[in-house]
């Protein structure tokens, strides 16, 4: 009895400890956007920032379909390998897989080369090349990371984290300055930032996971391959719903860009980076910090008793993150024009009064995205499909409306709609899963 109150405690405190580490790293991370926006919107202006902005959408597109599933698989399955004392071949696998997708992306690159030039400009044609690389180097970081976290090496990970985002902007303020106010030249910035953090990870990984992994026997061409295949079973589902969730995400800025002006896309872009942004950093502070503890205690997710533990640890978090996210929005709402007026150039400060709806979007998504964690312990991906798919096309049809009809206002009025869908719908699932 003794024995298992002090591991509790032990526990306890280590979570603690590694909560701060958490905390650290996303707050600096945080700052280092919130200072990187008002530094680029002084730069830049709201077209160039827009064209920026549907840049990254690109990002967005290849980080969904390729390296999100990866990086989920990274997450989850570290620790049941490390349990059968299989991490070397699970290791061997990731690289593998990781590897081929790096390989499917460039070749997209080449074919990207070919067609691009026909149908936009050449501005357009290298921003989206450059938006390319980024993205590679960016998804290896972020495969990598995945695993630190996994194994709760806080410390590396909040580093990472922190000094990814300031170096990006810092990169990309850099170059402008010494090339010119162009949306292309601050994407060759992001690029060269992400060149340096990943650079830091592999060093760091070598440190850190790979002496643990040769701690046990050398894997086995069986295992590899089993490994290989209970990856691709658990990451299919994530590419599946990806290609959806990137048109949803996307959906809001080139509808802005086709119904109104590129001009409103950097205005939303702004807006978005200030409401979303923060909330959602702050939330993955929590999600980042109990996903490997949720996912350590859930093992390979056949034990039932395990699972209802995971399972109210999880409602814990997602009521949590609703309360958290109903304060913020209260705060913005009395403050909005101060937040502008501090983290963005006056030519962005005309829609601060949509920031409050545009946090309590993000708040109510986070939340749900913390009820997937109940689902994804039990390593069961293919039952979010329908949540994932669905909303993300409601969402297509909402943003388009909301941007023809009412702008930028529209564009939030639809994040909110299918934030709270998405989130009834999450949970709807978590609880039957438990009640089962």
């Amino acid at each position: 009895m003794c024995s298992q109150s002090g591991t509790n405690r032990a526990e306890f405190f280590r979570l603690g400890r590694e909560f701060i580490w958490v905390g650290l790293g996303q707050g600096a991370a945080a700052l280092g956007g919130l200072i990187g926006v008002r530094l680029l919107t002084g730069f830049l202006s709201p077209t160039t920032y827009g064209e920026l902005g549907l840049g990254m959408t690109f990002v967005t597109l290849i980080q969904s379909i390729f390296w999100g599933p990866i990086v989920s698989s990274a997450l989850r399955y570290y620790s049941p390998a490390l349990e059968v004392k299989e991490l070397s071949a699970f290791l061997k696998s990731l690289y593998t897989l990781s590897f081929q997708l790096a390989l499917g992306v460039f070749l997209i690159g080449l074919l990207l080369i070919v067609i691009l030039p026909s149908i936009l400009h050449t501005g357009w044609s290298f921003l989206f090349l450059t938006a390319l690389m980024f993205s590679i180097l960016d998804g290896f970081g972020a495969v990598l990371c995945s695993l630190q976290n996994a194994a709760r090496h806080r410390v590396v990970v909040a580093l990472h984290q922190s000094l990814a985002q300031w170096l990006r902007f810092l990169f990309a303020v850099g170059i402008i300055s010494s090339l010119g106010k162009s949306s292309l030249y601050a994407m060759v910035g992001y690029s060269l930032a992400a060149v340096v953090t990943l650079t830091l990870q592999l060093c760091l990984l070598n440190d850190k996971i790979f002496p643990i992994a040769k701690l046990f026997l050398p894997e086995q061409d069986s295992n590899i391959v089993q490994w290989q295949k209970k990856i691709r079973n658990y990451a299919w589902p994530f590419a599946f719903w990806g290609v959806f969730l990137w048109v949803q995400q996307a959906s809001d800025r080139w509808s802005l860009q086709v119904f109104r002006s590129t001009e409103e896309v950097g205005l939303y872009v702004a807006l978005y980076q200030l409401g979303y942004y923060p909330i959602q950093m702050f939330i993955d502070t929590l999600i980042q910090l109990i996903t490997p503890v949720l996912f350590s205690k859930a093992g390979d997710g056949s034990d039932v008793s395990r699972m209802k533990h995971v399972g109210k640890l999880n409602l814990f978090l997602v009521f949590g993150i609703l309360f958290f996210t109903v304060g913020v929005a209260l705060f913005c709402s009395l403050f909005h024009k101060q937040i502008f007026a501090l983290l963005l150039d006056s030519r962005f400060h005309q829609t601060s009064y949509l920031l409050p709806f545009a946090v309590c979007a993000s708040g109510i998504f986070a939340a749900g995205q913390a009820g997937v964690l109940t689902v994804l312990s039990k390593a069961n991906t293919r039952i979010l499909i329908p949540p994932k798919v669905g909303t993300a096309l409601v969402s297509i049809l909402t943003n388009a409306l909301g941007a023809y009809l009412w702008g930028i206002k529209g564009i939030v009025g639809s994040s909110l709609f299918i934030s709270m869908l998405y989130f009834v719908w999450i949970m709807a699932i978590s609880v039957k899963m438990m009640r089962n």
